[in-house]
């Protein structure tokens, strides 16, 4: 929280992507989470690519959130009465444009399942959301069956007015990021959703969205970068 104040960011220590790392899949998500530098450690040729995918783009251009994450109220109060009291709990927001959403990174508790709705937009994450803002959690990562140390990777994102809900990027730690992002809106009536985005010309992203006729299913789309390095989308 204090280097955040003061406009500054953190840099996690470098890890191992392969066997030799106990937990590598959650090393890399706090590196990103926290919008420093992304550093694996591996001897020549041992690197394990999958482990480091999830955080960046096609190019390498690392997928930070607007700011780093920061450990939640109730993760710092065992005591508390939250339902996820006692679990190490951290989240970053991103805003593109009016568009709000939050990654949220919960580890350690291998005491039984974890209820995203268990976390309040409004009261628990950071910038609080508008009072009538509806939100919904999209599990973006589940790492209990592949980590020593057991984590979930949530994205917590707006229902748009039209009632269609754009969850991000698929496969990636930080699902909705504005190194990705320039643009998510809800086209007026039952229209869909346009989004803008950039990356490497002939990069194929892909993107989850559901529709007001049917939110509880995931759709999926994937879009092609341009030459020009962006693209542009309306989600249906």
């Amino acid at each position: 929280m204090l280097l955040s104040a003061l406009g500054m960011k953190a840099s996690k220590d470098n890890f191992w992507t392969g066997t030799r790392e106990t937990s590598p899949h959650l090393c890399a998500a706090v590196s990103v989470l926290s919008g420093g530098p992304v550093g694996f450690a591996d001897a020549l040729i041992a690197t394990n690519v999958a482990v480091l995918l999830p955080t960046m783009a096609q190019s390498g251009l690392l997928l930070h959130a607007s700011r780093p994450a920061t450990a939640l109220d109730f993760s710092l109060m065992p005591s508390s009465r939250h339902p996820l009291a006692g679990t190490d709990a951290r989240a970053a927001h991103s805003m593109i444009g009016d568009h709000l959403s939050y990654t949220v990174l919960v580890a350690g508790n291998t005491t039984g399942p974890i209820d995203p709705t268990a976390i309040n937009p409004q009261s628990d994450l950071w910038p609080p959301s508008a009072a009538t803002q509806q939100f919904t959690t999209w599990s973006s990562w589940e790492g209990p069956n592949m980590e020593n140390t057991p984590f979930l990777l949530w994205s917590v994102v707006p229902v748009l007015p039209n009632g269609f809900t754009f969850f991000g990027e698929v496969g990636k730690s930080i699902a909705i990021s504005p190194m990705r992002f320039t643009e998510i809106t809800g086209v007026s009536g039952a229209g869909g959703i346009t989004v803008s985005l950039v990356g490497t010309a002939g990069e194929t992203v892909t993107l989850c969205y559901s529709t007001a006729a049917a939110p509880s299913t995931r759709q999926v789309e994937k879009v092609s970068i341009s030459a020009s390095g962006t693209a542009t989308v309306v989600l249906k």
